[in-house]
């Protein structure tokens, strides 16, 4: 019964013959093959996912794993929300398997998040590696890097962070499985199948994995764009597969009741009922918000939206009007779709209020303020800039200064020659931080924004000739993390 589900309907969601398949009728689809297989195949067990820790076991219903040798911290994990618990329990199942386990669900459904719930409460320490189109092999397992004031030509094997995890026994997730070339998907072959090893011509040597050593892949559905492409079937049966399943209403308030206890049952049902609409709304019956598409809503602008608001004011919350419009409605190009998706606010939270206006902008010599966000200016900007926030830019700047206040990324789109480096710019002087630009292109590497080595200036040595070292050399990205740029 187990082996049939772990086997067939855990991935099921997942086939290409289902991918435009609406959740009902998936969840129609999972649910007449779950009472075939019953018909088939009865469980004699009752299905219940309890979650304990008990003989040095992780167990989540009746399938379990062994516990690993670290202590790690908690970063505020829950399973207990039910279909979090669900997907939890599935991906246990798969792990009684010894094949790599490859998660594939919707953006922000949690695939990352519950591998990484997993292996902190079960005790093991995960490496996450994000692939790309970019991704070479020696990213994964390493390469022969040059010696830091070592002898001119002395060069040295460095493990990377796969090779590493694989020796030492930890979890392994590669994320964006999809996104990889297909040089790193054959050079992965070895140590996904029985043989469990890494050959690495440069050293002569295999490398056998280590018996807690596990694999974890993680990936959008190929219909969601962005250079995604079909994996080989070849490559795809050396994986248990488990479709995550989207998180319910149920769950949504179990999670931010659990990460944000101050705020009310009342309040937080309004919110996700809120998110819920605008998903029906624009993502389902595409109703509005055509432009700027394809979009999507989900846990994750919940969670900035309340993160926002307990950042204002832990102990007495704010209305969620304060922060309605740097969340959501600064996304929308256009001002109809911004009105449209006010009408759903003002529908769910039962009030009768004009959009909100335009926020001011006020600058001192210590502090700036834009809209309800009030910051310290740093005095480290070294440049000076001419530009004088316009009225238009307002709301935008508030936005950007919500986002940096929390941590989050900044994407600013827009129209060509409508400003974007400009008001980028503008916040920079405003809050007197300063800018690293880099124009980013198709030819662009990573170590262009991270560093490289690269050859030093040439130092006499004793006999008197010049010797060529190699040194690091910090890229753009890595001195703006230093400096604080």
């Amino acid at each position: 019964h187990h082996a049939a589900h772990m086997t067939l309907l855990d991935g099921l969601a997942s086939l290409p013959q289902t991918t435009t398949f609406s959740s009902l009728a998936l969840a129609e689809l999972e649910s007449a093959a779950a009472c075939k297989l019953n018909e088939l195949v009865p469980s004699t067990l009752a299905q219940r996912d309890s979650i304990t820790t008990t003989d040095n076991i992780f167990r989540i219903g009746q399938f379990g794993i062994v516990m690993g040798p670290h202590q790690l911290p908690n970063y505020g994990f829950n399973l207990m929300a039910p279909t979090t618990t669900s997907n939890a329990a599935r991906v246990i199942r798969a792990c009684q398997v010894l094949k790599p386990i490859l998660l594939e669900g919707s953006p922000g459904v949690g695939k990352s998040s519950l591998v990484a719930a997993l292996a902190t409460f079960a005790g093991h320490r995960l490496c996450r590696i994000n692939l790309s189109d970019q991704t070479d092999l020696m990213d994964l397992y390493g390469s022969d890097l040059p010696v830091e004031g070592g002898k001119p030509g002395e060069f040295v094997w460095k493990d990377a962070a796969f090779l590493r995890a694989l020796q030492e026994g930890d979890w392994v997730l590669l994320d964006e499985m999809n996104l990889a070339p297909q040089a790193v998907l054959e050079g992965l072959n070895a140590v996904l199948d029985h043989r469990g090893t890494v050959y690495i011509p440069e050293l002569g040597r295999s490398f056998t994995r280590h018996p807690n050593f596990r694999i974890f892949a993680a990936q959008n559905p190929l219909h969601q764009g962005g250079g995604r492409k079909g994996l080989p079937k070849s490559f795809l049966n050396r994986f248990t597969k488990v479709y995550v399943r989207e998180l319910s209403p149920t769950d949504y308030h179990l999670i931010c009741a659990h990460l944000f206890p101050g705020f009310s049952s009342e309040t937080l049902t309004q919110m996700i009922t809120f998110n819920a609409r605008l998903h029906e709304e624009v993502m389902l019956r595409r109703s509005f918000a055509r432009e700027g598409s394809p979009w999507e809503f989900n846990l994750r602008d919940l969670l900035r939206w309340l993160s926002l608001l307990h950042l204002k004011d832990a102990n007495h919350p704010e209305s969620p009007t304060e922060f309605i419009r740097s969340v959501y409605l600064q996304r929308f190009r256009n001002e109809a779709d911004r009105l449209r998706v006010w009408e759903i606010y003002t529908e769910t939270f039962n009030i009768v209020h004009e959009m909100p206006s335009r926020p001011s902008v006020s600058v001192t010599p210590r502090h700036c303020q834009v809209g309800h966000t009030v910051s310290e200016r740093l005095q480290r900007s070294s440049g000076k800039t001419s530009f004088q926030p316009l009225r238009k830019h307002t709301t935008s700047l508030e936005a950007i200064s919500d986002a940096v206040r929390q941590g989050s990324l900044v994407i600013i789109s827009g129209r060509k020659q409508s400003g974007k480096t400009s008001l980028v710019r503008l916040f920079a002087s405003l809050f007197g931080v300063d800018l690293q630009e880099f124009s980013m292109h198709p030819a662009v590497d990573t170590g262009d924004l991270l560093g490289s080595f690269e050859q030093l200036p040439h130092q006499p040595s004793d006999s008197g000739n010049p010797q060529a070292r190699f040194g690091w050399i910090d890229g753009p990205l890595v001195t703006a993390i230093k400096q604080g740029q």
